[in-house]
């Protein structure tokens, strides 16, 4: 059996009007088949990065989903007061990327 992979992109965020990297963890098995898979979002808290739960937890490896990591340096991922567009990005722009770029279920 294979093991997951991780996969680090870099996208042009019109949102944030930058690039922003983000982590993908592919489960087993995913380059050799077909089949799509569910994918699971995980945010880190403040302070953290697109590596916080890829160094943190083991079980990720494990799971038979697509697992997204996106990193938002010392923001929220939100819309704030000071015209960061955390929550647009997330929404409205990676959602979409990484669906049209790997094999993701409805």
């Amino acid at each position: 059996m294979t093991s997951a992979t991780v996969v680090t992109e870099s996208w042009f965020s019109p949102a944030l009007d930058r690039s922003k990297r983000v982590n993908i963890m592919l489960p087993p098995g995913y380059t050799e088949g077909t089949r799509s898979y569910p994918v699971l979002f995980l945010l880190h808290g403040y302070g953290g990065n697109r590596d916080t739960w890829l160094r943190n937890t083991s079980t990720l490896a494990e799971i038979d989903l697509i697992v997204v990591c996106p990193e938002s340096g010392r923001r929220w991922f939100i819309n704030d007061h000071a015209g960061h567009r955390y929550e647009d990005y997330l929404v409205r722009e990676l959602v979409d990327r990484v669906d049209a770029h790997y094999r993701t279920t409805s």
